[in-house]
């Protein structure tokens, strides 16, 4: 150990040391006794931390020894007497007992065995009672093994600041009997929080150095570091390239969707994308660009500019166009959009529904031609007229409750064409609905238009701009469109008609209207409405989706009233809100909710609540269909529980609107007749 010490190799330095058991507590007279070179200091520090493995002294404390009492009461009346026990003690004491009965067992066979005692024969059968002995000793169970052994348990001790600390035990696994009796295995029980590792508390190993690409190493005939840094790049490689192909069949599979999908819309217009070729025919709506000619700038949509000039279309001659464009940088969602609206506006053929008159899809930019309208947008056309309603007008005017009245039809009419046609319009207001030269209304802006030929309703499946201030409740909070939702916006269009453009939910902004309307309120009639109209537009108000009217039914009960709009101003045309002030949409992105089903039928009634119910004629009107004002159905509820969980909107009044619900809503609308 001295040597040790000065070639550092002792615990200090991480190596480990198991010594005999009696050095530890002997070295210093071997000090003494020896020629070293070591002082005891020296000595001592390299003794610090070894390990030594011993018989157990001891047994069992609770066990009963042949004095037929247990050794802990052995140890205590033993150590009362002696002042130093010695670890050898309980040896001493067994082996005189394994003596003892062997010789007892001797003279119990054979009394006369005393005389005869040193013989050899005699000293044989000592060997062999000694050989069989079996008791409960005070270092516990002695018995002898293979060899004349005795089989017991192992204590390994760690040497530390001069005193020997137990750290584990091996209790071995005994098998086969008398002399045939030997160990098997056994159970080592280390209690590492006893051990002490020098010199930092860290377990040394063995320095040795694990290879977990030998067999690659030796095929590549290299280290084992190199092979390892072999390995490791060629895993990095391999998941390199299959993330690479994951990505680039991602995208190829996207990009294949969208190019389908747009393909798909082009068809429509005489374009095979798929299938290109030289002698691709265009349909009945491709207008060569020679035969456009624009002059003036309209304003500005949401795809592009939008023109005004004039289009030479077949045998009418040269006809007045509005041209709507896309921006040549446009993305491809913005393409597909601008072609869907050509193409839902294709589809119609009404007398209120702006009517597209070509498209021009052969070079950038491309157009979208409709007929013009002189008077532009209802609201503005409405707004400019505004001062006029406390003024003495004839009964040609464009502001009488007849003309008013005719707007409203007008609208109503387009709507109801667009419901039987299995579409819904999501943004129906005045600012969409566009004045011809003959004061006929049209609707147009069908952006946002999209069929529903699969099922009554249009779920929002995507980020979008969505105008909150129109918004029936059901559709702000589930994204969920139907014509019930377009009849609700129907109302707030009244609303506008009769306070002639004035911004619906006045002096609120866009949360706030979020906000007001989830807890179960609709705008207020305006002051001065006739009873008729004031039933009409709480009936469109209703929060149940059920009890709205159909536009078929608000056209025959607006014939019914031809004066029903008058002017409803009561408030100072300095109030009326300009949309240039702050947008009237909203991008929304709510929680999920309750299905359509519970807001049906949890939803509360307003206390202004009135319902318009389409009765069957009993014979006693001549009316194909009579529609009744129930003024008695005004009930009052908690509406703020019904929309609790929307999210709340950005400060600019915009926020994202997504898929809502994972349940069905097929059977509720299915049940709903439109």
């Amino acid at each position: 150990m001295c040597e040790a010490y000065k070639l550092e190799m002792t615990a200090h330095q991480g190596y480990v040391w198991f010594l005999p058991s009696w050095l530890s507590s002997d070295f210093q007279s071997l000090l003494v006794e020896g020629n070293n070179s070591c002082s005891i200091e020296e000595l001592e520090d390299a003794f610090e931390g070894h390990f030594s493995i011993t018989h157990s002294p001891y047994g069992n404390n609770e066990t009963i020894m042949e004095e037929n009492i247990s050794i802990k009461q052995w140890r205590e009346s033993y150590s009362a007497r002696v002042h130093d026990v010695s670890m050898y003690t309980a040896f001493a004491y067994d082996a005189v007992w394994v003596y003892a009965k062997a010789v007892d067992k001797i003279l119990t066979e054979n009394k006369n065995s005393v005389e005869t005692f040193r013989s050899k024969s005699m000293m044989t059968r000592l060997v062999d009672a000694i050989w069989e002995t079996d008791f409960d000793g005070l270092s516990g169970r002695v018995r002898f093994g293979q060899g004349g052994s005795r089989i017991t348990d192992l204590v390994v001790n760690q040497w530390r600041k001069n005193q020997s600390i137990e750290v584990g035990k091996f209790i071995p696994k005994i098998i086969g009997t008398r002399r045939n009796l030997r160990t098997n295995g056994g159970h080592l029980i280390i209690r590492t929080k006893s051990i002490t590792w020098l010199p930092d508390g860290t377990p040394p190993g063995d320095g040795t150095y694990d290879c977990s690409f030998s067999s690659l190493a030796e095929f590549l005939d290299m280290d084992c570091e190199k092979a390892s840094l072999a390995f490791t790049t060629l895993i990095c490689f391999i998941a390199m390239v299959v993330i690479s192909l994951i990505s680039f069949l991602f995208w190829k599979r996207r990009y294949d969707k969208k190019l389908k999908r747009s393909a798909k819309i082009m068809k429509n217009f005489g374009i095979d994308l798929l299938s290109p070729s030289h002698i691709n025919t265009l349909d009945k709506w491709e207008v060569p660009k020679e035969n456009v000619v624009v002059n003036r700038i309209l304003g500005k949509g949401a795809f592009g500019k939008v023109y005004g000039g004039d289009a030479l279309i077949g045998p009418e001659g040269w006809t007045a166009v509005a041209v709507k464009t896309l921006r040549t940088e446009a993305s491809t969602e913005d393409r597909l959009d601008f072609l869907s609206e050509a193409q839902a506006m294709k589809l119609f053929n009404h007398k209120n529904i702006v009517k597209l008159l070509g498209v021009c899809l052969q070079s950038e930019p491309i157009y979208s031609i409709m007929e013009f309208m002189l008077y532009g947008d209802l609201k503005t056309f409405l707004l400019a007229r505004r001062h006029m309603v406390n003024e003495k007008i004839n009964d040609d005017s464009d502001i009488t409750p007849k003309r008013l009245t005719m707007y409203a039809l007008d609208v109503a009419r387009g709507l109801a064409y667009l419901a039987q046609q299995k579409y819904v319009h999501r943004d129906i207001a005045c600012r969409n609905c566009l004045v011809s030269s003959q004061r006929v209304v049209k609707i147009g802006d069908f952006g946002m238009a999209r069929p529903t030929y699969e099922s009554d309703y249009y779920r929002f499946n995507r980020k979008g701009m969505l105008p909150v201030r129109w918004m029936a409740p059901e559709a702000l909070v589930l994204g969920m469109f139907t014509p019930a939702s377009d009849v609700w916006a129907f109302g707030v269009v009244l609303f506008e008609i009769i306070t002639f453009g004035s911004l619906p939910y006045q002096g609120l902004t866009n949360n706030q209207v979020l906000e007001y309307v989830k807890a179960g309120n609709c705008l207020d009639v305006p002051a001065g409405a006739k009873p008729q109209l004031e039933g009409l537009l709480k009936s469109c108000w209703n929060k149940d989706t059920k009890k709205r009217p159909t536009a078929s039914e608000i056209v025959k009960y607006i014939a019914k009233y031809p004066s029903i709009l008058t002017p409803c101003l009561d408030f100072p045309i300095g109030s009326v809100e300009m949309t240039e002030s702050e947008s009237d949409q909203l991008e929304l992105l709510p929680k999920p909710r309750h299905s359509l089903q519970q807001i049906n039928d949890d939803a509360c009634k307003s206390t202004t609540t009135d319902k318009i119910s389409s009765v069957i004629c009993d014979g006693k009107t001549n009316d194909p269909v009579c529609i009744e004002m129930d003024q008695n159905s005004n009930k009052s509820g908690n509406g703020a529980e019904l929309y609790n969980t929307i999210l709340p909107t950005t400060p600019d009044g915009y926020s994202i609107m997504s898929p809502l619900i994972s349940h069905s809503i097929n059977h509720v609308y299915q049940q709903t007749p439109f």
